[in-house]
């Protein structure tokens, strides 16, 4: 899409496509070939990403990437989405690494596994005629151990290789990650950090009906309920199950304080003897310094049937967006766009909402990046 606002940032989806093409050739297993056929969505998406700003008036560069393929893995209606919000000095070159290497490892990955369960001897030609021919195995054949197993490994892999390269250091930069590939029959999530993944659920009546409160424009519940449900979860080090982790590494887990001692802003992973590194999340990719303290790669996963009465939209989002915003006011922003399939004004009031509660709530501006996708 073209941006409104030289501010605005929209990496061409052309372009990935191009760089990807290899993930986009399809064969289906016969095992597949006699399951009955799913219902159809028409699926349409626009992102939008912002560079932040120092002050109010000095723009800083954008740690944020993203990407987007279509035909991920499979026929053309499957898709995948990534948002990666980088941090520390060499941020934006950790999560560009991330956007541009990610699809591809669970792509391999994915053929992999679905080789060693579909690729059964009765399938090879006696005539050897199947040589060099390239099967391509869609990613919703996998069961959801497999699918897990591969989003897992795929995030190991990433990590160790952007640990090897010599491009850029990342000792003390990292980035969050949060994909979400669109299958046939699911949705399989996968994140780590606090980047985050919503649906929108339709539960009641057939067509939007809308009231103004307090300036926004809300659902009216009465005659419409659209339902707001996260499909990834914020890693944060305060958290159960990620605090202990990090103590038991020699971690501790502290914030930030004024001159009065008191605290300031999130909680922050910090060595325990030592004043860094300051990670505010428990998870990232990147982070060296941080993973000896029990930061970690590992991504939660998340597998969704998809309900094709209900499934209406998806945002993922950078914490740009969700530092002052809820996933209920994301819906608020985004319910008024849906009847007239307008995911890029969606996308762009996302974007300027956001932008204005940091102006409001904060002295600083994180860089903003959001997915609107809608089914219709």
């Amino acid at each position: 899409m073209t941006p409104a606002n030289g501010e605005f940032v929209a990496r061409s989806d052309s372009q990935q496509r191009k760089a990807l093409t290899n993930l986009n050739q399809v064969a289906t297993p016969q095992q597949k070939l006699t399951q009955p056929k799913a219902p159809q969505q028409l699926l349409k998406y626009s992102v939008i990403s912002k560079p932040g700003r120092k002050n109010r008036k000095q723009q800083k560069t954008n740690q944020d990437s993203y990407v987007t393929v279509q035909g991920f893995c499979g026929p053309p209606s499957n898709w995948f989405f990534g948002v990666y919000d980088g941090h520390g000095s060499h941020g934006h070159l950790v999560s560009d690494y991330v956007s541009r290497n990610m699809p591809q490892k669970i792509f391999d990955l994915v053929q992999s596994y679905a080789k060693q369960k579909f690729l059964l001897p009765q399938q090879f030609a006696k005539d050897g005629s199947h040589l060099g021919k390239k099967k391509v195995f869609d990613i919703g054949m996998l069961d959801d151990a497999a699918v897990r197993n591969v989003h897992n490994e795929s995030y190991l892999q990433i990590s160790n290789c952007m640990k090897a390269q010599g491009g850029f250091d990342c000792k003390h930069s990292g980035t969050t990650a949060v994909s979400i590939c669109v299958t046939r029959d699911t949705f399989q999530v996968s994140n780590t950090g606090d980047s985050r993944c919503t649906i929108f659920r339709q539960m009641n009546g057939t067509a939007p009906s809308f009231i103004s409160k307090g300036g926004s424009m809300v659902v009216n519940q009465t005659q419409y309920d659209w339902i707001a449900e996260s499909l990834s979860r914020d890693h944060k080090p305060n958290m159960s199950g990620e605090s202990e982790r990090i103590i038991s590494m020699n971690g501790r887990i502290d914030y930030y304080k004024d001159a009065d001692g008191r605290k300031i802003g999130p909680s922050r992973v910090y060595a325990k003897d030592e004043d860094g590194p300051g990670l505010a999340m428990s998870r990232s990719l990147g982070d060296t310094v941080a993973e000896k303290l029990g930061v970690i790669a590992v991504p939660d996963v998340k597998i969704c049937r998809r309900q094709f009465d209900k499934d209406r939209a998806i945002v993922l989002c950078s914490d740009g967006v969700t530092e002052f915003l809820t996933n209920e006011q994301i819906g608020e922003i985004v319910f008024p766009y849906y009847a007239s399939n307008d995911t890029e004004g969606a996308c762009r009031k996302l974007v300027e909402e956001s932008t204005q509660m940091w102006m409001k709530e904060d002295s600083v501006i994180d860089d903003i990046t959001a997915v609107v996708i809608f089914f219709q």
